[in-house]
């Protein structure tokens, strides 16, 4: 076989264990590949499989939650009418929560009225009751404008049992002057009584 190909093989090559070396690099389909090719092809071939590996990894990670808490959803998790079961009680606020749970938590907060009445207090955080209607009985809740009616009420009694007593005070003072008097004019006593009795 001579160096220039100028004559060609007729039959397989074999090298008895020998190489052929200063081999070029590939151009042709059909041509020879050397070491150094062979190489970077597979270099080439394990990058890419390892980045398909990682991206896949990524891939799985973002649509699996593994049980052991290392993998997070990114996105909303759609669970096609299926249920979570056996979850724990809720530590934090973001926890989940059994409907149990919820339960519970809506009976120890909810004001539960009954045609027999109300079970349990109502805690109104500073807000208010309105469209109450006039007591009529002695526990009955009443409203600012009851209140206020009543208390003018009581403060006019008030002033005219003040307005009264008043009186009655001037009345005794008078009585009085009149009894130390009625020793030394029992006429002007008499008459001044009947005047004050009148009055």
């Amino acid at each position: 076989m001579r160096p220039d190909g100028r004559n060609q093989l007729v039959s397989d090559l074999h090298t008895n264990d020998h190489k052929i070396v200063r081999l070029a690099d590939a151009t042709e389909p059909s041509d020879g590949v050397n070491k150094r090719t062979m190489d970077a092809a597979v270099n080439s071939l394990k990058s890419e499989n390892e980045q398909l590996i990682r991206a896949t990894n990524e891939n799985i990670n973002r649509k699996v939650m593994f049980l052991d808490g290392t993998s997070l959803p990114e996105n909303h998790q759609n669970y096609n009418d299926k249920r979570i079961t056996n979850l724990g009680e809720p530590v934090e606020d973001t926890d989940a929560a059994i409907e149990g749970f919820i339960d519970n938590q809506l009976r120890k907060r909810t004001l539960h009225v009954t045609p027999e009445g109300a079970q349990g207090h109502l805690k109104m955080n500073n807000h208010k009751i309105s469209g109450l209607a006039n007591p009529t009985e002695r526990n009955d809740a009443t409203h600012k404008h009851y209140v206020d009616c009543q208390y003018e009420y009581l403060q006019g009694l008030i002033t005219n049992l003040t307005s009264q007593v008043d009186t009655l005070q001037t009345c005794v003072v008078r009585l009085e002057r009149l009894s130390l008097r009625e020793s030394t004019e029992p006429a002007e006593a008499t008459e001044a009584a009947e005047t004050v009795a009148r009055e």
